[in-house]
This record gives C-alpha cells, sequence and structure tokens, in this order.
C-alpha cells in the first residue's frame, strides 16, 4: 500500500526537486479501467497500441482528437482520477485541479511531434507551484516513458515563454508549449517507468521529455493532471 503524504509534506519534497511514485492506488484501477474502455471503444476493431500501422496520419489524429475529449469529460474518469488523487493525502477542498488530459504518443519517427522535447511546465503555466500527476494507461517499458533531468533542477534553462501564449499555440502560431533555447544535451537522463494503477508525481518546473517512441507500441498515459495554490474558499474547482 502507498503512503498518503499531506500537501505541505508533499509540497516540501516537491519543491525541492523530488520525484514521487504512489504505487497501487486503489481508485487508479477503476479509472485505468475506464479510460481504456473508451480507448478501446473509441478505436473500435483496431488495436490501439499498432494504430499506426494500419491508420492514415490524418485518421489517427482525428480519433485521438474525439478520445481526449471524451476522456477529459467523462465523469467517471473525473470521479476515479480524483478519488485516486484523495487517496495520496491531497486535500480535494483546498486546491485548485486541471481537467484529466489523455495522451497518446504513437510509435516512429513520422509522430515524433506527438511528443515533447525537454521543457519545463511552468514556461507554459506561469504556476511555480504546479504539481503534475502521470499515470500509464497500460504497460510501458524504459523506451517509451518519460524522462527527467535531475541535475538542472536548479539550473535555469532559456526558453521561448516570453513569447509564447496558449491562444498562439491553439492557433498554431507558436509551437504547442515553450522550447528550450539553448542546447541541451549530455544530460544524466532518468527514465521513470511505472505500473499502471501507479501514480507519479512530480513539479511542473523539472526539467522533463517524452522518451523518443520507436518501439512499435503506442504509449498512452494520463496526464499531467495538474495542482496547484490553496482555495481562500474551500470550494472545489473544476
Amino acid at each position: 500500500m502507498h503512503e498518503r503524504l499531506s500537501d505541505q509534506d508533499r509540497g516540501d519534497l516537491l519543491l525541492g526537486g523530488a520525484l514521487l511514485v504512489f504505487p497501487r492506488v486503489p481508485s487508479l484501477g477503476a479509472f485505468r479501467e475506464r479510460v481504456a474502455d473508451l480507448i478501446h471503444e473509441q478505436f473500435a476493431d483496431v488495436d490501439p497500441l499498432t494504430a499506426q500501422d494500419s491508420m492514415g496520419r490524418e485518421e489517427l489524429d482525428s480519433t485521438i482528437d474525439v478520445l481526449r475529449g471524451k476522456v477529459g469529460h467523462d465523469d467517471m474518469v473525473r470521479q476515479h482520477a480524483l478519488a485516486a488523487l484523495a487517496e495520496t493525502g491531497v486535500d480535494l477542498g483546498d486546491t485548485y485541479w486541471d481537467k484529466v488530459n489523455l495522451r497518446m504518443l504513437p510509435s516512429g519517427g513520422g509522430h515524433a511531434k506527438r511528443g515533447t522535447g525537454w521543457h519545463r511546465d511552468t514556461w507554459g503555466s506561469n504556476v511555480d507551484a504546479q504539481m503534475n500527476w502521470w499515470t500509464p494507461i497500460f504497460p510501458i517499458t524504459v523506451d517509451r516513458t518519460i524522462s527527467f533531468a535531475p541535475d538542472r533542477w536548479n539550473r535555469a534553462v532559456a526558453d521561448s515563454s516570453s513569447r509564447w501564449s496558449p491562444a498562439a499555440a491553439r492557433q498554431q502560431v507558436v509551437p504547442p508549449i515553450p522550447e528550450p533555447e539553448e542546447a541541451i544535451s549530455g544530460l544524466a537522463e532518468l527514465p521513470v517507468v511505472i505500473e499502471p494503477g501507479d501514480f507519479l508525481c512530480f513539479s511542473a518546473a523539472q526539467l522533463h521529455r517524452s522518451v523518443p517512441n520507436r518501439t512499435g507500441v503506442a504509449r498512452f498515459r494520463r496526464g499531467p493532471d495538474s495542482l496547484w495554490g490553496r482555495r481562500a474558499d474551500g470550494e472545489r474547482s473544476s
């Protein structure tokens, strides 16, 4: 059974540069089953893990877009996700949270732009207290997961956030997220492999990226389900 952490204790660890894994969170089992059902329903007779082999790019894009909308607005998904957060010790009545965000990273160089290179999520959100929650829907491997650069935790990285906005990103005027403006190489990377039903939590200020997927199998994951701040009114945010 995983250990529960108070918001204060968890925040102290995360804002000190720690990566936290909560194993076998009870409600993540039901969460994963619901999301997996929606995935298989949307892909119908196509295996979602190898869909890039049988579906054209435009059809795959459309399928993923519709699926993300269904997952993001599904009441059961939301309920299970919030229950899982509470099971780790999150005070839901005293916290802002974002919606559930499903991402798919198909295998192959032609889909590389679906992933994200090195970045900090705070570059786009401008919320220093943001915490990200990440979990795979299907089993993952070291070759298709998320990777961190722990030695850059306290080091500034020049980025394009001063010229970036969500509106411009939606209009495809700028990249989907702010990008580094300096060469990032020679890093001591830390790829993280967890099981479906486990929760990875990390500060949005962590420098991280999606590992380029060349495995032949797509990666489905939920996240980041972002949390930040304290609510003065004690009401839950949607």
